[in-house]
């Protein structure tokens, strides 16, 4: 019996196929989108105002820390902002119940809402 010349290691074949995957299919986000998303963190730590999750109230820093968590849990399926918002600060993962935020003065609102205003009001910061 004949041994084929073209006998392929199936590993060397996936190390191939892997490299030949465009960066951006495997990759975290990129520092646009990451410094950005920072400008966002920074807008939430430093605002007045008491986010709301599961019905409990947080203040601004743990408000930051939860959705910072929640932007590294899914670095892997975030390429915009507004996947940011819709994965870290719509909705508890846990209920389903979706994110409030209630600002000094104003009516209580979503948080998806608020941290769109919040990266119009921060373009251009994080770049």
């Amino acid at each position: 019996m004949a041994v084929s010349r073209f006998r392929f290691p199936i590993k060397r074949l996936a190390m191939l196929l892997l490299a030949a995957v465009p960066a951006g299919l495997l990759a975290e986000p990129g520092a646009e989108l990451t410094a950005r998303v920072e400008a966002i963190f920074s807008e939430v730590r430093l605002s007045d105002c008491e986010f709301f999750r599961n019905g409990k109230a947080h203040d601004p820093e743990e408000a930051e820390k939860h959705m910072r968590r929640k932007f590294e849990h899914f670095s892997d399926e975030i390429d915009s902002v507004d996947k940011f918002i819709e994965l870290a600060g719509t909705r508890s993962l846990m209920s389903g119940r979706p994110y409030t935020v209630r600002c000094p003065g104003q009516p209580e609102r979503p948080t998806a809402e608020w941290l769109k205003e919040a990266d119009t009001r921060t373009e251009g910061q994080g770049s």
